[in-house]
């Protein structure tokens, strides 16, 4: 069978085109609906799964944010704290701008603070700094400790700070506790077992 190429435009050209328009098609048919720039909330701008809040002088987040977004930049804006669950269902995110806010330190940040500190790159974090009360003004919020915080609580917020650091408390001091009963079992077991042991040896020599 005889070959026919088109004159001009090398076969290999081709090849590598289609091979490309394949890969793009299926990337595309691939994205999350999330990341879709039709969806990006305003008054941010968005590219791929990036999400641009920057310098918008937002008090506020966004209603509705793209549940697939890798990255998001809130920095440079009026906000005072973050309400509690609000980065909990973004899986993806990975890269998090919140410096340059006028962060309100107090028990309204709790939720913040305990998600920098469990993130894995909480390093993106050490400039974000309390801007009030007074006394903690400067501060790294991620190293803020939680006394600190309810210090400068109304009461109900001061209890509700307490007994979620009580919470956790219990919960070290209870697996601490179940771990150390579980070695302990095996000791025992492992005690019961020689007993048994040297028993049988004994009733075996005549």
């Amino acid at each position: 069978m005889t070959r026919i190429d088109s004159p001009g435009v090398p076969s290999g050209s081709i090849s590598l085109t289609l091979v490309l328009i394949a890969v793009a098609y299926l990337f595309g048919s691939t994205l999350p609906a999330g990341c879709s720039a039709n969806n990006c909330p305003s008054p941010c701008t968005c590219t791929w799964s990036k999400v641009d809040c920057s310098s918008k002088s937002q008090a506020s987040l966004p209603d509705t944010l793209p549940r697939y977004m890798t990255d998001l930049m809130l920095n440079n804006n009026t906000l005072k704290n973050i309400p509690p669950g609000t980065f909990d269902i973004f899986d993806h995110l990975e890269h998090l701008e919140l410096n340059d806010n006028p962060w309100h330190c107090d028990c309204n940040i709790a939720y913040m603070r305990s998600w920098m500190i469990k993130n894995e790159n909480r390093e993106q974090f050490k400039r974000v700094k309390c801007s009030s009360p007074e006394p903690l003004r400067g501060r790294v919020i991620m190293y803020l400790q939680p006394e600190e915080l309810s210090a400068y609580c109304e009461l109900f917020n001061c209890k509700y700070l307490n007994m979620s650091q009580g919470s956790l408390y219990f919960t070290v001091i209870f697996h601490g506790s179940l771990i150390m009963t579980v070695n302990i079992s095996t000791l025992y077991l492992k005690i019961f077992n020689v007993i048994i042991g040297l028993a049988r040896l004994k009733l075996t020599v005549p």
